[in-house]
């Protein structure tokens, strides 16, 4: 989505800079452009702080797979692996983090993220929809 609206944005640059003096002074225009870049912007600050939402709680997911084995097993294995200063500080942390993104990256498949997303949407424009439907004869 980020890419996507990124390269519309880039491409109603373009074709905005090919537009008479006369087209850019239109405030229909100036509102539609105000309306691209905006909403661009939106969608950048939005996906960086999910990044930096879902990096915090990927780091977090270290500390659980660690306790999980060590309160699973309880033996002098487990108690190692609690220990070690590499998994705790480099190695284990980065294979924790992408482990925690590869499943929540699989969760795309089976969450239905477009139906979800139709539901909040129409909950949300409920209010805007008129009650009644009006019937014009033919």
């Amino acid at each position: 989505v980020f890419q996507e609206s990124s390269y519309g944005v880039i491409r109603y640059l373009e074709y905005a800079y090919g537009l008479p003096e006369s087209c850019k002074r239109d405030p229909e225009y100036v509102r539609q452009m105000d309306n691209v870049l905006n909403t661009h912007l939106k969608h950048t600050f939005g996906f960086l702080g999910l990044t930096g939402i879902a990096t915090m709680v990927a780091l977090g997911f270290h500390t659980v797979l660690l306790g999980f084995v060590e309160d699973s097993t309880g033996s002098q294995w487990a108690g190692q692996i609690s220990e070690s200063i590499e998994l705790s500080l480099t190695y284990g942390l980065v294979i924790s983090a992408a482990m925690f993104l590869s499943i929540m990256a699989l969760l795309r498949f089976f969450v239905p993220w477009e139906r979800i997303w139709g539901l909040v949407y129409a909950r949300k424009n409920a209010d805007a929809l008129p009650a009644e439907k009006q019937v014009v004869d033919i």
